[in-house]
């Protein structure tokens, strides 16, 4: 008898537990996704109806601009233009990073040598000492390798990824065009939700099976 009342006892507060951490985590879902649905409501919003104290409130038959934002953005700024050169840019980046990763590592595990053991250690310092103690001598040893030449480096105007036509949105005497600049960030962000919620049961096998020895 005490030991199903303890088993009862113990199953009782694993729900608990249960309870408890499934509202912790939903919490901290919707407090994840509450900047991406504040972008969706103001790239709904007519641009006049955006400020700083507006920005939290739901659009309303005055204020409530339709798609009209997302086809200024990509018509006007070209932006499927600059979507196009940032996923090419992204995915032929992914493709190399992962073939050579995967030489480096095989190389690094497989042969026991001196050159292996310092390419080890010296991939583990870029991981502990952060980017911009290093981002000025990267800097400095491009301009002397002649690697900023306009050959090597995109023109800015011509060949505009998401960051740089994002930021055309910011007119002169700092007027910022917040409608289609919420639009064009949704946008943005939309393809890599869906991507994750279709992918994310190979995502998280992935992060197990690297994070886990043996």
């Amino acid at each position: 008898v005490m030991a199903k009342y303890h088993d009862g006892a113990v199953s009782g507060s694993r729900r608990i537990m249960d309870v408890l951490l499934t509202v912790l985590l939903g919490v901290l879902c919707v407090v994840w996704l509450y900047p991406v649905l504040l972008i969706l409501i103001n790239s709904l919003k007519d641009e006049l109806a955006i400020s700083t104290a507006t920005v939290f409130e739901l659009p309303t038959q005055a204020t409530f601009a339709g798609l009209h934002n997302y086809t200024y953005g990509i018509t006007q700024l070209n932006f499927l233009q600059s979507f196009g050169y940032s996923a090419t840019i992204t995915i032929t980046s992914v493709v190399l990073i992962l073939l050579c990763c995967s030489m480096c590592g095989w190389y690094i595990t497989r042969v026991s040598s001196m050159i292996s053991k310092a390419m080890y250690l010296l991939c583990v310092f870029s991981m502990v000492v952060p980017f911009q103690m290093v981002m000025f001598t990267l800097s400095k040893t491009a301009d002397t390798l002649r690697l900023n030449t306009p050959s090597l480096v995109l023109d800015i105007k011509k060949y505009r990824t998401i960051p740089m036509a994002i930021q055309y949105f910011r007119g002169s005497y700092g007027r910022v065009e917040m409608g289609p600049m919420m639009a064009c960030i949704m946008i943005t962000v939309l393809p890599i939700i869906v991507m994750y919620l279709v992918c994310q049961k190979y995502i998280i096998d992935g992060v197990i099976a690297g994070a886990v020895k043996g």
